[in-house]
């Protein structure tokens, strides 16, 4: 078969398949042995993309995935990335904005963008997207709507944390009473901790402010 389809073809032609152990090429010596293997991870990487159960063509599937903290298989994510036009083995920035159509802030190239609803929206800006990801944050502030941007993650393993982190500032920013302003970083420390370990975060609380918020209860004050 493969050299068949060489010879019509008048290209050196490999057939790669799981049951065949190593790739099979005609002829014999087109492609060096210490090549092969890369051969059969090229091969892989299109059965994982043919195998993939999320909707094809869809951005908004890919990013909804990392919304829900689904679990996820790295290499695909990136496959799946790729296919869409998409860079993310070097991370990616997340973007949560919230308010009236926020879906519209992403209506432009360099976002994947997923979970659109009625006032939320989310998208990863590949990095490097520092232009790119302010330019969409400052159109989105001057529409009066509440941002939230993730700091970069630079492997897209963590991308699910990235996302998290951009939704839980940006709801921050939509609370009236949250004092957003000017203590960004402060929240990014805590929601770090969260991300990594609740119980880390709740042992800091215990250990700080957990007596305000008893003294405050007992003599009705608002040292919190």
């Amino acid at each position: 078969m493969a050299r068949s389809a060489a010879e019509a073809l008048g290209q050196p032609v490999a057939i790669i398949g799981p049951s065949l152990g190593a790739p099979v090429v005609w002829p014999a010596d087109a492609v060096p042995d210490e090549r092969q293997a890369e051969l059969a991870a090229a091969a892989a990487a299109v059965v994982r993309r043919m195998d993939d159960a999320a909707p094809p063509g869809s951005a908004r599937a890919l990013v909804d995935t990392l919304v829900a903290g689904e679990p996820f298989e790295v290499d695909a994510l990136v496959d799946e990335g790729w296919r869409l036009g998409f860079d993310l083995r070097a991370g990616a920035v997340a973007v949560c904005v919230r308010g009236p159509r926020a879906g519209d802030v992403f209506d432009r190239d360099g976002a994947l963008v997923g979970d659109v609803g009625a006032d939320r929206a989310v998208g990863l800006m590949p990095l490097p997207g520092e232009r790119e990801t302010g330019e969409l944050c400052e159109v989105a502030r001057a529409a009066g709507l509440d941002v939230g941007v993730s700091t970069p993650r630079r492997h897209p393993a963590q991308l699910h944390e990235a996302v998290r982190e951009a939704m839980l500032l940006a709801e921050l920013a939509s609370a009236p009473d949250a004092a957003l302003g000017g203590q960004e970083e402060t929240y990014r420390l805590l929601i770090g901790v969260l991300l990594r370990d609740r119980h880390e975060l709740e042992s800091l609380r215990d250990s700080t402010i957990s007596l305000l918020v008893a003294y405050d209860a007992e003599h009705d004050t608002e040292l919190l």
